[in-house]
């Protein structure tokens, strides 16, 4: 038969009480906790979102500043193209449609839609999953404007793409 000592039982004890009067917070209510005298502890434990009932993520995807990211994205490739091919511009910039850009000679006009064809050929293969164009020219009226539009589908796919990597960070870092 275990034989301890009155010290150690006394310990136990003591150890068990101070555990029960540690943990009392924690199962009453708000306002029987602000009524605890100060000496005593009236903290209780924060639960976490697994038990209190789980959760609830509200994603939102700011799709107006996904198409300006993009349309920023585009200005840049439609000056390095311009610049690659030695075609003199004017007036570069995010339209509201698009990227307008208006071209100095108007004997470079063609070469200038051409070169401007090119850049939307790898968009489709690698950025928007090939919906069969990704952007579409058009010559305004004085023949030396140009504005780069992006197409719906393009748009389309560039929300939905945002929309799946934000998911898929979030999946990431709950299942953490």
């Amino acid at each position: 038969m275990l034989h301890f000592s009155k010290f150690k039982i006394g310990g136990i004890a003591c150890l068990i009480f101070l555990g029960l009067l540690f943990s009392l917070p924690n199962f009453l209510s708000e306002a029987q906790r602000f009524s605890i005298p100060e000496f005593l502890p009236s903290g209780s434990l924060n639960l976490g979102l697994d038990l209190r009932g789980g959760s609830h993520l509200l994603l939102e995807v700011d799709t107006d500043s996904v198409r300006r990211e993009r349309l920023d994205n585009l200005v840049s490739d439609v000056r390095l193209a311009l610049r690659r091919e030695r075609i003199g511009y004017t007036g570069l910039g995010r339209g509201k449609d698009g990227v307008n850009v208006t071209i100095r000679d108007a004997a470079q006009i063609k070469k200038a839609q051409e070169t401007l064809n090119t850049l939307s050929q790898p968009l489709i293969a690698n950025v928007f999953g090939g919906f069969g164009q990704s952007n579409e020219l058009a010559v305004n009226v004085d023949g030396k404007a140009i504005t780069v539009v992006l197409t719906p589908e393009a748009e389309i796919d560039r929300i939905t793409k945002t929309v799946q990597q934000s998911i898929e960070i979030i999946r990431r870092r709950v299942d953490e």
